[in-house]
Order: C-alpha cells, then sequence, then structure tokens
C-alpha cells in the first residue's frame, strides 16, 4: 500500500480534510505571538497619546551656546529683529542673543512683530559658525501677552477692603 505524504506537513494526503485535524487555525505558537505583537502595539499607542498629549516642555533644556546640535531646547525673549528671506519665505527672527530659523511653511502661519515677547522650542543647529534655534512648526512658537504679568500681580487699591480694615 502507497501512502502520499504532502511536501510541508509531511500528514497523510488523505487525512488533510479531517475537522478533528484542523480543529485550530493557528498553533499554539502563532497565537502567542498574536498575543505579544497586540501587547506590542498597544503599548506603543498609548506610549504616542501619553508623549503626545505631554509636548515637547517636558524633554527641552534652556538654550545656552553651549548646547549641542540636535537638542530640544527652549528660548523666550523679546523679539529684536525679524527678517523673512526672499528666496523660500523662510524667517530668521532675533530674540535678545539667540537666533530663531522659522521654515516657511510654519513662518506663513505665524503673524510676529518686532517687540513681541515670544517662546519657542526647537532644535539647535549649527549655521555658518553660530549657533541658532530651528523650529518644525508654528505651534513651536509662542506669542506671550504683553498683559500676562500685569494681570497676575494687583495693587493692593484693587483688593476690597476686609471688614474692620480700611
Amino acid at each position: 500500500m502507497f501512502i502520499m505524504l504532502t511536501l510541508l506537513t509531511y500528514e497523510p494526503v488523505g487525512h488533510l480534510n479531517n475537522l478533528y485535524h484542523n480543529s485550530s487555525m493557528l498553533g499554539r505558537q502563532e497565537r502567542v505571538a498574536m498575543v505579544l505583537l497586540l501587547g506590542v502595539m498597544i503599548t506603543v499607542i498609548t506610549a504616542h497619546l501619553i508623549l503626545g498629549t505631554l509636548g515637547k516642555q517636558p524633554f527641552a533644556r534652556p538654550f545656552t551656546n553651549t548646547s549641542a546640535d540636535g537638542e530640544l531646547v527652549v528660548a523666550a525673549g523679546t523679539i529684536d529683529q525679524l527678517v523673512i528671506t526672499q528666496n523660500g519665505g523662510h524667517m530668521t527672527v532675533y530674540i535678545d542673543t539667540v537666533t530663531v530659523f522659522v521654515p516657511a511653511p510654519a513662518a506663513q502661519e505665524l503673524t510676529l512683530r518686532k517687540g513681541d515677547t515670544i517662546s519657542v522650542y526647537g532644535v539647535v543647529q549649527t549655521y555658518r559658525g553660530k549657533k541658532e534655534i530651528m523650529v518644525s512648526s508654528a505651534k513651536d512658537v509662542s506669542v506671550i501677552p504683553k498683559n500676562t504679568l500685569n494681570s497676575s500681580f494687583s495693587t493692593a487699591s484693587t483688593f476690597p477692603a476686609a471688614d474692620g480694615f480700611s
């Protein structure tokens, strides 16, 4: 009697269609692999959502002249000068002693004026021997309203008189 075997499973050909033989589509190792992949996928999605809501602030360091290229930094100050390039529409912002490069797509979304106080998050790069901060989007530049400091502090005359005191 001659029994034909399949090439991959070495099972007799006549027994491949039996229901009891194929009760589960995935073997134990495949099920474990699927559970592990699902766990990794859930972990990555959760980490992405958490880090996305945190933003760049917890990871940025204050900018200094010794900041390394590629380092995520934060700087704040008053705009001394704005220069828009003739080719490409990029913007260079000078705040105090820091140069900030804003690429054209981000520059088109911003409305900045000389004298505005801004806060920027970006990556340090060296351009023509000088350190500068390169922002990646308009969200990395925020204008700090001038009334922020004044509205935080009130004078004594604005408080209502307490009972027994005038």
